[in-house]
């Protein structure tokens, strides 16, 4: 009895370390790729996912949609011709602004857990919360 209760424990342990390995530190092998990151302080209305496969960024705060290439080599981000929708939504803009204005700004990423940081150098421009 002493025995099957210290393997689950075991089992359980290793299964709890294994289902956030998704989002470990980016330079140890974290994968921000396709995930749908919310915006912190949008209460969910923005958020970006970047697309593996095209090797696009998609992102809507809402209203416009956004949306341009992408190289990540570890934790360095190199964004390239965006392009958006241009329509006015009343209450929208201000998240709309800030998510594409950090988008096309940021250079690097990091991840800790399942919070994604946007940086232009050392400068946070936003934080993402995984869905």
């Amino acid at each position: 009895m002493k025995f099957s209760i210290l393997s689950l424990l075991t089992l359980c342990f290793f299964t709890a370390c294994s289902s956030t390995s998704n989002f470990d530190d980016i330079n140890n092998g974290g994968a921000i790729e396709d995930v749908k990151w919310l915006l912190d302080g949008s209460n969910g209305k923005a958020s970006m996912t970047f697309l593996k496969a095209e090797k696009r960024i998609s992102a809507t705060a809402g209203c416009n949609g956004i949306g341009g290439g992408y190289t990540l080599t570890g934790d360095k981000l190199e964004t390239e011709q965006f392009a958006s929708t241009l329509m006015y939504c009343d209450g929208l803009m201000d998240n709309e602004t800030k998510l594409s204005n950090a988008i096309i700004k940021a250079n690097r990423v990091g991840l800790s857990g399942k919070k994604l940081t946007l940086f232009d150098g050392d400068n946070i421009l936003a934080t993402f919360t995984a869905e």
